[in-house]
């Protein structure tokens, strides 16, 4: 199970196991994220990873993703996470 926490909107959101974080969002009934395609193509999803620790699962789109900048609904936090919108 991992925890994000939203630096830029006060909020913590839980992340159950195998769960990206725009799933938790969207199960938790928040809207900081917009949402789009859910499978990393369109980018909408963008957040900024501040600190902690997530893995990837499946492709982003290689062309709108920085180093710090990930995509919800393909990152899995491991244990706490820091993150902003975009």
């Amino acid at each position: 199970m991992g925890t994000v926490i939203f630096l830029d909107k006060n909020i913590t959101v839980k992340c159950a196991n195998n769960e990206s974080i725009l799933d938790a969002l969207v199960r938790s009934g928040r809207d900081e994220v917009k949402v789009g395609c859910r499978r990393g193509g369109c980018g909408m999803c963008a957040i900024k990873v501040h600190a902690g620790s997530c893995y990837v699962k499946g492709k982003m789109n290689s062309k709108r993703i920085d180093v710090d900048i990930l995509l919800a609904c393909r990152i899995y936090p491991i244990g706490f996470v820091f993150v902003s919108t975009l």
